[in-house]
């Protein structure tokens, strides 16, 4: 237990600075030299809205058309909302 008592603190001492690219510069607390890290994080998952809809006429369903891209039926109700679209809206269309 102290053990990650005394790793959240040094974690607390980095000093991370963000620059356009997506780099991260993070200070180390051993040494205090300054280490460039790059890649950190999940990418962000971006598919064209057009990609969704076709899959939501295709498969007449949130579920169904999740399924078919891999993602999750939050993501397509978040694409479709981000566009001003609704589920209903496309699955009346078609």
């Amino acid at each position: 237990m102290a053990t990650i008592k005394l790793l959240k603190q040094k974690m607390l001492i980095y000093h991370t600075l963000y620059d356009k690219v997506g780099t991260m510069i993070i200070r180390c607390p051993e040494c205090g030299k300054s280490i460039v890290v790059q890649g950190l994080g999940r990418k962000a998952f971006k598919m064209p809205v057009t990609k969704v809809c076709d899959a939501l006429r295709l498969h007449n369903s949130v579920l169904g058309a999740a399924t078919d891209l891999g993602c999750s039926r939050a993501y397509i109700y978040k694409v479709l909302k981000t566009n001003g679209l609704t589920a209903k809206e496309i699955l009346e269309k078609s």
